[in-house]
């Protein structure tokens, strides 16, 4: 059995991440994050435990580059630094 290393995220009405769900695979991942997006459209993205990295972001319901720099995210990765210096 397989541990869910894929977490998905969406933002809440002040802008922070709220975690969705975990899954082990990484296409039930993606599907997950699509049909989440086409019954509530909004920011959602997926985040690997593993390497620690953003592997895809969906914006308003468009795939974007992990790059493209959604508040969401600073904020997220803000948290995940801060937790670690504790």
């Amino acid at each position: 059995m397989s541990l869910p290393v894929y977490n998905l995220f969406t933002e809440d009405a002040r802008g922070n991440p709220v975690w969705l769900d975990a899954v082990a695979d990484f296409e039930v991942a993606h599907k997950r994050l699509l049909k989440l997006a086409s019954v509530d459209p909004g920011d959602y993205f997926i985040f690997d435990l593993r390497t620690q990295q953003v592997l895809i972001s969906l914006v308003s319901g468009r795939e974007e580059q992990p790059s493209v720099a959604m508040p969401m995210l600073r904020r997220f990765f803000h948290e995940i630094a801060s937790l670690r210096h504790r």
